[in-house]
């Protein structure tokens, strides 16, 4: 009983696609993500730690084309803390976590939270309304180059799983 038990619920488990959703679609990707930020509160603790809560916006730029989030718009918030800032209005060296969503051109967003220090992070993908319904993924970021006006760029490569 128990072995006729098992084969039924095997048998089920692999019809049913119990590993992952029919048509879930894994795409790996690289891209280069530009950021315009926007300082909203600049503080300084007792304890001389600089904390700076900061919007930033930008876009996707995705190494293939064809990959859904190339161009997307982004639009983030996030929190940073370190003890100096540099002459550019950007910590020395910081920590820092924040949110981001990507707006595609059909108006699908796709939601990502991430997190870093100094220049290097990660983020996850937590889901999105439309197409991005169900995303899941990670990906690995680093900062590039840091221009005058607070223009800035980073290097993302991961992967991200569609429903």
């Amino acid at each position: 009983m128990t072995r006729r038990y098992f084969s039924l619920v095997t048998c089920l488990a692999l019809v049913l696609g119990v590993t992952r959703p029919a048509g879930a679609e894994e795409i790996a990707f690289s891209a280069d993500q530009v950021f315009k930020r926007e300082p909203l509160k600049i503080m300084e603790l007792p304890n001389g730690t600089i904390v700076v809560r900061q919007v930033f916006s930008g876009f996707f730029l995705a190494d293939d084309p064809k990959n859904p989030l190339h161009l997307s718009q982004l639009s983030c918030i996030g929190s940073f803390s370190g003890k100096e800032m540099g002459p550019n209005g950007f910590l020395v060296s910081w920590t820092g976590s924040g949110f981001c969503d990507l707006a595609d051109a059909d108006g699908d967003l796709a939601w990502t939270v991430w997190q870093g220090k100094t220049g290097v992070g990660t983020a996850r993908y937590i889901g999105g309304t439309g197409k991005y319904e169900g995303l899941e993924g990670s990906s690995e970021w680093k900062d590039g180059h840091i221009w005058p006006d607070g223009t800035w760029t980073n290097r993302i490569s991961g992967t991200i799983r569609m429903k």
